[in-house]
């Protein structure tokens, strides 16, 4: 079953790294936060379609 716990789960340390150096990036260059945000929403976003994907495909 789909959850948010197994959403969580899949947040390893890779993308918990890849928000964090991109942050300090942000932070140390000067650049928009708006632009760190789209990119942050947008790795969310596409672990929640993988996981959907995943779901519905072994579930036919």
């Amino acid at each position: 079953m789909f959850c948010f716990a197994s959403f969580i789960g899949t947040l390893n340390t890779g993308k918990k790294l890849f928000l964090a150096f991109t942050a300090g990036a942000t932070a140390l260059f000067g650049f928009s936060w708006h632009i760190w945000a789209c990119s942050a929403t947008g790795l969310i976003v596409g672990v929640i379609i993988g996981l959907a994907t995943d779901y519905l495909d072994h579930n036919l």
